[in-house]
């Protein structure tokens, strides 16, 4: 049984999924709490969302562990070439 050539360079497509795994949570983050101001009226965001606590540190960094992990599964399953 032959085997797959490994991919040396990435695609247009590989960039938007990478893009997608790695920026995707934040950009929905964001988008949500946008909208979440637009439809409460406020003009100046609430002070007690701008604290960010040990808790929330410890959240962001399990957030980039996972993406990380995601984008070397992506790029192992497309056979990706590390070296």
């Amino acid at each position: 049984m032959t085997e797959k050539p490994k991919t040396l360079h990435l695609n247009f497509a590989d960039l938007i999924v990478l893009s997608l795994i790695f920026f995707g949570y934040a950009t929905a983050a964001s988008l949500y709490g946008y909208l979440g101001i637009l439809q409460s009226g406020y003009a100046a965001p609430d002070y007690a969302a701008l604290t960010f606590s040990d808790r929330d540190n410890y959240n962001s960094i399990i957030i980039e562990l996972v993406s990380l992990a995601a984008a070397w599964l992506y790029l192992r399953l497309r056979r990706f070439d590390f070296k």
